[in-house]
């Protein structure tokens, strides 16, 4: 399972809003410096197919990370050490 930075950026950005309602598709383009939801939208599609996403298709805020990715996140955190 191969991620670019953009993948992982989706990612830290869902768990930073942890707690909170999740983000829209516009609201983590502007985060990420994206210009289209749709570049947004494939990236999220593709992590859904990894299966560290997950989100309810014309729904409005239901992305969220799956344990799987928040799994990732922390093996992440964890490789890079002190």
């Amino acid at each position: 399972m191969t991620l670019d930075a953009r993948h992982v950026a989706v990612l830290r950005a869902l768990a930073a809003r942890r707690g909170t309602y999740p983000p829209t598709l516009r609201e983590l383009a502007r985060e990420l410096g994206l210009r289209s939801t749709s570049s947004v939208y494939a990236r999220l599609t593709r992590l859904r197919y990894m299966g560290l996403v997950a989100f309810e298709e014309r729904r409005a805020r239901t992305l969220r990370l799956t344990d799987a990715g928040r799994a990732l996140l922390a093996g992440e955190a964890g490789a890079a050490g002190p």
